[in-house]
């Protein structure tokens, strides 16, 4: 056996992947349903809310074979403002006497997703295609309490800031896909994926439009 024909053949093999392989850009938008009162350990209990509706997404893919591909995705979510009451006074857990007047604040939170999208084509019947894809997030979130001043008494100026904080962890998910396409260029496709985030469940109907290269 020669090294020769191994090396043509394996040539060949990744010729082949290549030629089947293609890039591509989708821009989606989704309708968000968060899961109960965002929190991050907290022991106010919502008084009014103010939640995003909607959620942007970019992704960037490559398709290594008809079946299998790789994306990477930035998601952009609206800002959550939840005006909450901590009954003991005490926003956090704490250990010894607690303050039985109670703190109104004003719970404020910013999240993006940076995910890595491993989509797996599970059927195709012409233009049409259904794919399931295990999600990777990395979850950036910034947190914000201030205090709302009720029950309080505070000097002139702007509302002192309770609790400040980042928060960056890894999540799992998942989604399903049904697509459309048009042509070999352009398609449109319809998603949902559910998410378990830090501070509340988050699930995404959405619609998108794919442009490949």
């Amino acid at each position: 056996m020669t090294i020769k024909p191994v090396l043509l053949s394996l040539l060949a093999s990744v010729a082949a992947t290549a030629a089947s392989a293609s890039v591509y850009v989708d821009v989606g938008v989704s309708k968000l349903e968060i899961s109960g009162t965002p929190a991050i350990g907290d022991l106010g209990q919502r008084i009014d809310d103010d939640l995003p509706s909607s959620a942007f997404t970019f992704t960037v893919g490559y398709e290594f074979t008809p079946v299998i591909g790789a994306e990477l995705r930035y998601t952009s979510f609206g800002d959550v403002r939840v005006s909450k009451v901590a009954p003991s006074g005490a926003v956090f857990p704490i250990s010894g006497p607690v303050i039985q007047a109670q703190t109104f604040y004003l719970y404020e939170q910013s999240t993006q997703l940076y995910t890595l999208a491993l989509p797996f084509r599970v059927v195709e019947r012409g233009a049409f295609s259904a794919s399931v894809t295990p999600l990777v997030h990395l979850e950036r979130s910034d947190f914000t309490f201030t205090n709302t001043g009720v029950n309080t008494l505070l000097l002139p100026g702007p509302l002192p800031v309770i609790y400040r904080d980042t928060r960056t962890q890894l999540h799992f998910g998942g989604e399903l896909k049904l697509a459309y396409r048009f042509n070999p260029n352009v398609g449109a496709s319809l998603t949902y994926s559910y998410t378990a985030l830090e501070a509340y469940d988050a699930q995404l109907l959405g619609a998108g439009l794919e442009f490949r290269f």
